[in-house]
């Protein structure tokens, strides 16, 4: 499995987005650290959370700059996020239903590949016309 660490390659140009998707990247951190130990189910609950509001939070910030910017792509982009969204409320769902679930291992498997190729693919696509803006 990929350890994701924060680099300048994943900034999208905006000091806040870029911010933000460095607390989702923490994120993953915690899972790494709680895998197999006593604590894993109580932080992949916690992370899970937290992921759920932050997300909204997060993709609304970036649908509004996007939209700002006048970006060609970003229905495209909202529908992305729409689906991220709902996997992880599914996937917070489950967890409330059954905590034992969800292993950290799953969630951090599932949100590495969510960073890399979300936000190293599709995000960077609207750099140059946030930078514009």
């Amino acid at each position: 499995m990929i350890v994701l660490q924060w680099t300048r390659t994943l900034s999208v140009g905006v000091e806040e987005l870029d911010r933000q998707h460095q607390h989702l990247i923490g994120l993953l951190g915690r899972l790494r650290e709680v895998i197999h130990g006593p604590d894993e189910t109580a932080v992949v609950g916690n992370v899970l959370e937290n992921l759920v509001s932050y997300v909204g939070y997060h993709f609304a910030e970036e649908e509004r700059l996007m939209a700002e910017a006048g970006y060609p792509h970003a229905e495209l982009h909202r529908n992305s996020h729409a689906e991220i969204a709902r996997t992880v409320a599914d996937m917070l769902r489950s967890y409330r239903a059954d905590p034992t679930s969800l292993r950290a291992t799953e969630l951090l498997e599932y949100l590495t590949d969510w960073v890399v190729l979300h936000i190293g693919n599709e995000d960077i696509r609207y750099r140059p016309w946030l930078a514009k803006s």
